[in-house]
Formats: structure tokens, C-alpha cells, sequence
């Protein structure tokens, strides 16, 4: 394979077949010779790294049948807990042949395949972008036709559905993503004002509403759901369904306990941003996002609270708003690190 086709992959994959037989494949040349190579292809312009973070679709066609599958990166902390299930075990000198392999190159030079649970708005964006024009189209020697389709950061963030509890909806709106659900049973009082994006004449009105009025004045076009229910265990479900990425913003504990506990149990696939100690004049370099569990993040400094004298204001909520939105967005486009 490598004789007949020297530009395929698999010669710095499988660096051996550049050596006698009488080479141990795991010898330390080998995997020096598929870092030379690659660092070779590099220069010459065969491999190109694409300038902005993407994903790709990928699809291949044999006898009129098609597959298509998704190309992006997957994390290794879901894999440690077991998030990604394992289908099977691997022989220890495989694996350290690979870990040996990345090493060495610098590079994740071993793709692998992944299941995923059937996603309506996974296979929405697939469809849409399969619409148009291929980056890549060709058929191979053995009669495989190849086609790829680029999908931009950006173009993700548009077509993810999230949800938003009353903060940071505007943040989000304004960084690109089209898809919003807002849940709040609550209306506008004056006691909003000092905190929140609202104004003086949306006292009285539904926060859903006062919401939506302002996210159209950014984006005409966006897609808004809004649920004006009280959010509880039983609901969850069907007021969240179909968002991949939640944004909590509750005042009392035992309601962000509640939603976050009914939504990870529920959903399988859904990822939340909360949030817990925005109050005071503290200083805002004390607010940070962590990742507590693989499918939950939560943002702020973890101990201030709205206790008498130390109240709510606009000044550091926004702060703390923003490492939501700013966390929505990253894990929108497949970033993963806090």
C-alpha cells in the first residue's frame, strides 16, 4: 500500500514499512523516521493546517451506499470516566505503540471511531451542510467516492440549541448563536434593574418577553423558544428538550441543585454552565470557570452570597455572566477546557 501510494498516511502511521524486515517495529528509529516525515510533508505544503477550528463532515459512498460521519476531537477526560463508553480492550504494547507514536510526532496521528445517540439537531446540521458544495469530492482507485465539508466555530455555535435562565442571553445572541431557548417564570421589577439587562419600561412584563424583545433588536432572525413555566424535576425534560448546552442562572441553591441534578440525569448528552458567588464588590479576578464534573462547569468565586449588605450588582454579575456565555460559546465549538 505504502509502495504504491507514498503520499498515503500510513507510511508515518506505520513507519516499519520504511524498513528491512530485520527492524523491530518498535525500535527507536521508526518512530523518529514517522516524525521526520511528517515534519517533511509539513514543509512541503502537503499537510495544511486549517487556520481557524473546525469540524468536518465526512462522507463515503461505495455501491450507492453512504456513510457519514463526524471529524472533530473527543475528550480524554469522558473517556477516563467512562462518559465514552469502551467497546473493547486493547493489547499494552498497542497502546504504548501509540502513546510512543504521539509522543514522538508531536501529533494525534490515530484517529478513532465513535458512536454517538441519535441527535436531531446533530443530523440537522449534517443535512444543511451537505447541501452545499463539497471541499473535497473524488473517487478513489477501488471505487469509493470521498466527499468532505468544512464546518466553521461559528457555524456550530449557530446551529446548537442552547437555553438560557434569564442571564447572558444577550452574550450569547451577540457572539453568533441563532438557537435559544429562555426559561423564566418571573416578570420584570424594579429590583431587576440593578442587575440585569433590562430597562425601566419593562417593569411588569414577563423576563421571557423583556428578553426576546431585546435579543431580536440584535438578531431579527434568531430562533427563540420560551417557556414561561416553573422549572421542576418533572419538567425539565420537555422544557430543555432538544437544547445541548444549558446556562443556569437561579438565585436560590436548592433550585440550582434541583436543574442540575434533573438535566444531568435526564439527558445524557446535555452540558451545564451554572453559576455560584457573583455578589459583593469583590474583586472580579476571583471569579473563574471550573469544570466540576465532565458535563457540568460552574463559574464565579464559590463563596460570596446576596446576604444583607452585600447584594447584587450589575458590575460583577456581568462579570460572572460572561464566563457563562464565554464557557457556551467555547463548548459550542468543541472546547472543552474551562
Amino acid at each position: 500500500m505504502v509502495e504504491k501510494e507514498p503520499l498515503s498516511f500510513l507510511g508515518i502511521d506505520r513507519a516499519e514499512t520504511a524498513f528491512s524486515d530485520d527492524v523491530d517495529e518498535y525500535a527507536d528509529c521508526v518512530y523518529a523516521k514517522a516524525r521526520d516525515m511528517l515534519q517533511e510533508w509539513i514543509r512541503k505544503g502537503i499537510f495544511v493546517q486549517d487556520e481557524h477550528n473546525c469540524f468536518y463532515i465526512y462522507e463515503l459512498t461505495m455501491d450507492g451506499r453512504s456513510q457519514t460521519g463526524i471529524v472533530g476531537c473527543a475528550s480524554v477526560d469522558e473517556y477516563l470516566d467512562n462518559t465514552i463508553k469502551k467497546h473493547e480492550n486493547t493489547r499494552e504494547e498497542k497502546e504504548l505503540d501509540r502513546i510512543r507514536h504521539v509522543d514522538v510526532t508531536d501529533m494525534q496521528t490515530g484517529p478513532i471511531f465513535l458512536a454517538y445517540h441519535a441527535s436531531e439537531r446533530i443530523e440537522n446540521v449534517i443535512a444543511e451542510m451537505k447541501q452545499m458544495p463539497a471541499a473535497e469530492d473524488f473517487v478513489s482507485e477501488d471505487g469509493v467516492r470521498h466527499r468532505v465539508w468544512v464546518i466553521s466555530a461559528q457555524e456550530i455555535a449557530q446551529n446548537l440549541t442552547q437555553t438560557v435562565i434569564a442571564r447572558g442571553a444577550e452574550a450569547l445572541a451577540r457572539a453568533g448563536v441563532r438557537h435559544l431557548t429562555i426559561a423564566d417564570f418571573d416578570v420584570v421589577d424594579q429590583t431587576n434593574l440593578n442587575r440585569q439587562n433590562y430597562f425601566a419600561d419593562d417593569i411588569g412584563k414577563r423576563k421571557t418577553d423583556a428578553t426576546e424583545a431585546i435579543l431580536r433588536r440584535i438578531d431579527p432572525d434568531m430562533e427563540i423558544r420560551k417557556s414561561d413555566t416553573v422549572v421542576t424535576p418533572e419538567n425539565v425534560s420537555e422544557i430543555f428538550s432538544g437544547c445541548s448546552i444549558v446556562c443556569e442562572a437561579f438565585d436560590r441553591p436548592e433550585n440550582k441543585t434541583m436543574l442540575v441534578e434533573s438535566l444531568i440525569m435526564s439527558d445524557p448528552n446535555v452540558i451545564v454552565v451554572s453559576c455560584s458567588g457573583m455578589a459583593g464588590f469583590g474583586s472580579s479576578n476571583s471569579i473563574s470557570t471550573e469544570r466540576r464534573m465532565s458535563r457540568l462547569y460552574v463559574c464565579g468565586d464559590g463563596e460570596s452570597d446576596s446576604s444583607e449588605g452585600s447584594g447584587l450588582v450589575a458590575s460583577r454579575v456581568m462579570v460572572c455572566a460572561g464566563h457563562v456565555a464565554n464557557m457556551a460559546v467555547r463548548l459550542a465549538i468543541g472546547n472543552t477546557d474551562p
